[in-house]
């Protein structure tokens, strides 16, 4: 499979997503809205804000993770030098099941994700 339909894939599905959660929206907003319980409906925007915030997380971890892949030897590098103590070692081994754990933990949200790789 390609890189393009690689990151392709990781669209459509975050889209998918996103097309069935409006679906929901289209579906509960108004009844929530005639009810008059602006309790509920709060609750109902802040349900929406932390879906669409854990699907964004979903496709970034998915475009981060192709970007890796197919600049494997770069990531080696960046993790060698800026790594972590447990790091270093592990990108140092080539085996891609434990970098692809470091690739998803260095690229969750919470961590800082400002200069994580080196320039070209």
């Amino acid at each position: 499979m390609s890189s393009t339909s690689k990151l392709e894939g990781c669209s459509r599905r975050y889209l998918h997503q996103l097309t069935k959660l409006k679906a929901l929206m289209d579906v509960v907003e108004k009844p929530i809205k005639d009810s008059g319980n602006r309790e509920v409906l709060q609750t109902l925007g802040e349900m929406v804000i932390v879906t669409v915030v854990a699907y964004l997380e979903e496709f970034l971890n998915c475009v981060v993770g192709v970007g890796a892949a197919l600049r494997e030897q770069e990531f080696r590098e960046f993790l060698a030098m800026q790594g972590s103590e447990l790091e270093k070692p592990i990108a140092r081994t080539g085996v891609p099941r434990i970098q692809w754990r470091l690739r998803h933990r260095r690229f969750s949200p919470a961590s800082n994700c400002s200069g994580l790789m080196p320039p070209r």
